[in-house]
């Protein structure tokens, strides 16, 4: 099922959010999700790479992007690691 935004115009309004059901068997499901889950954290690391390069681009900028994209990273590797370690445990 997919969900529109609730933003409701601007640049934000195009962006929908995906709600994923899993029919089938829970292993499935897992799986899925995971795969899902290790998309998203390969898009926040491209993001976070896409910010570092427009950093250059604005010098009086630089800095403050320069932390967001180390913020995006982080949170990108942490949640792989989660990923990682609840992927073991099931």
């Amino acid at each position: 099922m997919v969900r529109t935004s609730c933003f409701p115009s601007g640049p934000l309004s195009k962006v929908s959010h995906l709600e994923l059901s899993y029919p089938g068997p829970p292993e499935k499901a897992v799986n899925d999700a995971a795969n899902a889950l290790q998309y998203e954290i390969n898009q926040l690391k491209r993001v976070s790479v896409r910010l570092d390069s427009l950093a250059g681009q604005l010098p009086s900028m630089e800095d403050e992007i320069m932390s967001i994209s180390g913020n995006v990273r982080s949170n990108a590797v942490l949640l792989e690691l989660v990923l990682a370690l609840r992927i073991r445990q099931a």
